[in-house]
């Protein structure tokens, strides 16, 4: 997929009648609390790495055959609503790779679920999806290579964004092959340069199904595959292993870092309260882990280990760890 055929899919759907757009029933509600984004709108989930899952249930949301162009499939669905941003304030969509539980240490940016099978796997014919929007740029991804740009601007917004439902952004996906059908999606989160960014939610598609629980099962099924945010060994649960990983990299920056569960791009304290609130929870069918009892005995290891490295560990992080063991 290249801007040629971006550029020709926003021109036939500027002027094809047959073209079809609804905003669907679940639109992505983005709010503002604390000067921080925040997203609902979608199934709500108890476990795995969203708490937002959207599969909408809408006739118009299945991915279908682009007008005049059989090699694509479109989809203008979840349409979004966007509550109390500030005008001209900026509002962006950010793709997210997240490992899968027991996989490839890969991150995987294009997520697939057969109904077939009732399993997330690879697509062997390793589909493009494109996310364009009204401003210049796309975030274009396939299932496991990193995407040259994973941000793509959404709106500025203007009042008329603000007024109600918004059909924000167009989804394309490569029908050349043509791609198994299932369930498609990737995990994103909206940023601002006036806001904090959201927490991640998981953007579903459904090819050739005719069952919207289906559509809502597979989706479902993907974000357990891509477990718990605190899950930094990617083993299907939360436990004193991934203590030691955030232990081990603590203060490390950079993208895609194991242990980052609050996606800021540094391993910190923060994301240590993100591995005590979820402490001995697993993924619903992801591998059976074992939790060491009782918590003392996970401060023992960790004790032994950190004290060889406390020069590298700040004050407050310290701080952090012990009162989170005697919590």
């Amino acid at each position: 997929m290249n801007r040629y055929a971006v550029a020709t899919f926003t021109a036939i759907i500027a002027c094809s009648p047959s073209a079809v757009f609804g905003h669907g029933t679940l639109p992505i509600v983005v709010s503002t609390q604390n000067g921080t984004l925040s997203v609902s709108g979608g199934a709500t989930t108890v476990s795995g790495y969203a708490a937002n899952v959207f599969a909408d249930p809408d006739d118009q949301a299945p991915l279908m055959p682009l007008p005049n162009n059989a090699n694509l499939l479109f989809t203008t669905l979840p349409s979004f609503k966007l509550n109390d941003l500030a005008i001209d304030s900026g509002l962006f969509l950010e793709g997210l790779p997240r490992r899968q539980v027991g996989g490839s240490a890969t991150p995987r940016w294009l997520w697939y679920w057969n109904p077939a099978t009732q399993a997330v796997e690879t697509e062997p014919h390793n589909p493009l999806a494109e996310v364009i929007t009204n401003f210049d740029g796309e975030i274009s991804i396939s299932q496991l290579a990193t995407p040259v740009s994973a941000s793509v601007q959404l709106a500025t917004p203007t009042a008329v964004d603000l007024a109600g439902h918004a059909d924000l952004m167009r989804i394309l996906l490569s029908n050349s092959p043509a791609p198994t059908a299932g369930v498609y999606g990737f995990f994103a989160r909206v940023t601002s340069p006036s806001y904090g960014p959201s927490a991640p939610f998981f953007i579903g598609m459904s090819l050739g199904l005719d069952n919207s629980q289906v559509f809502q099962q597979g989706a479902e099924a993907i974000n357990v595959a891509a477990g718990l945010a605190a899950d930094f060994n990617f083993s299907g649960g939360v436990d004193g292993a991934d203590l030691l990983v955030w232990q081990q990299t603590l203060g490390a920056s950079g993208p895609n870092l194991p242990a980052d569960a609050n996606l800021d791009g540094t391993v910190s304290a923060a994301d240590l309260a993100i591995w005590k609130s979820q402490f001995s929870q697993s993924a619903p069918g992801a591998p059976v882990i074992t939790i060491p009892e009782p918590a003392s005995a996970i401060l023992a290891v960790l004790w032994i280990t950190a004290i060889g490295n406390i020069n590298r560990l700040s004050r407050n992080a310290w701080r952090s760890l012990r009162t989170g063991f005697r919590e």
